[in-house]
């Protein structure tokens, strides 16, 4: 993401299942709010978990045995103002059950 305003991403844990985000309904509260990418995920049923512990590694089919929520959607958005994120993820949490998380996205090639 080339970043020429500041970046977030907002991520949908537990809840109803999103599959798409219309840009324009969600979107209609924070004018300045660019959507980057969206991605749904698919459900934990269908993810291999892999655990490392000290007393080995466990490989199965579905969700790990510990996970207390699935993450469900990852939206990355450019906006100037935290205040337009946070309406978009008010806007997006009335429509989808689940909690929304709100996190500012930085470059981390300067100190790798």
């Amino acid at each position: 993401v080339h970043v020429d305003q500041p970046a977030y991403m907002l991520m949908q844990y537990g809840g109803q299942t999103v599959s798409e985000l219309d840009q324009h309904a969600c979107w209609s509260l924070a004018s300045d709010c660019h959507l980057i990418l969206q991605l749904p995920l698919c459900p934990a049923s269908s993810a291999t978990s892999a655990q490392v512990r000290p007393e080995g590694r466990r490989i199965s089919d579905g969700a790990c045995d510990e996970a207390s929520e699935q993450l469900n959607h990852v939206v990355i958005l450019k906006a100037n103002h935290t205040s337009e994120v946070q309406a978009v993820a008010e806007s997006l949490a009335r429509q989808f059950s689940g909690t929304w998380e709100i996190r500012p996205l930085f470059d981390l090639r300067p100190i790798a």
